[in-house]
C-alpha cells in the first residue's frame, strides 16, 4: 500500500541533493573577522552582566559544586527548581548580550 502511494506522488516530489545541484560549485568558505565593541555596545554589556551578576555567581557555584551539591539539593528538595529557573534566566541573559553586539 505504501510503495503504491509512493509511486502515485513521485512525480510530484522534488529531491535533490546538494552535490546534485551543481558539481563545479567551490567549497564554502568562511572569513572570521573579529571587531570591538564600541563604547556604547560596551557600556550595556557590562550594565546586563552586572545587573544578572548574583544569578551568575549562583549558575557558576552549581557548575562547580555538581558533585557535592547534588546531595545537598536533593535533600532540600527546592533545588532542581531553582536551579531551572536559574538556567532559563542565563538564557535569556545571553540573548540580550547577543542584542548588545
Amino acid at each position: 500500500m505504501l510503495e503504491k502511494a509512493h509511486y502515485l506522488i513521485r512525480p510530484f516530489v522534488l529531491r535533490r541533493t546538494k552535490d546534485e545541484v551543481e558539481q563545479k560549485m567551490p567549497p564554502k568558505e568562511e572569513i572570521e573577522v573579529k571587531v570591538p565593541l564600541s563604547k556604547m555596545q560596551r557600556h550595556w554589556y557590562k550594565m546586563l552582566l552586572m545587573r544578572d551578576a548574583k544569578l551568575l555567581e549562583r549558575v557558576e557555584a552549581s557548575v562547580q559544586g555538581e558533585g557535592q551539591g547534588a546531595a545537598v539539593d536533593a535533600a532540600s528538595g527546592a533545588g532542581d527548581k531553582s536551579a531551572a529557573g536559574d538556567w532559563k534566566k542565563l538564557q535569556s541573559l545571553m540573548m540580550q548580550l547577543r542584542k548588545c553586539c
